[in-house]
């Protein structure tokens, strides 16, 4: 495994007894499950996370809007059709701690729009995990590349597998007309990745 990603360097280098773990979810339960599930095998095997990465896109027609997650309310909407698919700050707070490297913990929310102001779940990851969390300031875009959008991916769309698509990142990068205006893309239409807010 290596000691980086998307261009962050960790501040620890992985062993044969690092353990890489995956969890697929897509809505707001199964996330809270896929993070128990870490949780519980971390604690059964005293191991410590060193690293957590959300890949998620958003559902909804609001664009604050993130699967898994919702950065815009502080708490539930009942009369919100997607709440069930979303997780409010106040959510993400309640979810259990990971043992995490003391000092050293990372996340990196790999998300379709910036994640600031009231209800922010980056800041709530940060608050109740104590990790530094990297999250999105912008519009994101599925990309093959981390550094500048590259959509080579969609040539495969029609026949679009897992297996088939190449490395998929999911990046704030300075195109697009929700960009266009936005503060923290300086570099409007150069396609480069913006740069990543932070946490801690």
């Amino acid at each position: 495994m290596e000691n980086s990603y998307i261009g962050y360097d960790f501040d620890f280098e992985y062993t044969s007894s690092d353990v890489l773990i995956k969890q697929k979810f897509n809505d707001e339960a199964s996330l809270a499950t896929a993070w128990d599930a870490i949780n519980n095998r971390a604690v059964a095997g005293d191991m410590k996370v060193a690293c957590v990465a959300i890949f998620s896109h958003h559902e909804g027609t609001a664009q604050s809007y993130i699967a898994g997650w919702n950065p815009t309310p502080a708490t539930d909407d009942a009369s919100d059709p997607y709440d069930s698919r979303n997780m409010s700050g106040a959510e993400v707070g309640a979810l259990p701690k990971l043992p995490w490297i003391e000092g050293k913990g990372l996340m990196f929310l790999m998300n379709c729009n910036g994640d600031e102001g009231r209800g922010s779940v980056a800041s709530a990851f940060h608050s109740g995990q104590g990790a530094k969390v990297y999250y999105s300031q912008a519009y994101s875009y599925f990309s093959n590349s981390h550094t500048e959008y590259d959509r080579s991916w969609r040539l495969t769309m029609g026949n679009a597998s897992a297996s088939n698509v190449g490395d998929l990142y999911l990046l704030a990068f300075a195109r697009g007309s929700h960009n266009e205006d936005d503060p923290d893309v300086t570099n409007h239409g150069s396609g480069l990745r913006v740069a990543e807010g932070v946490y801690g």
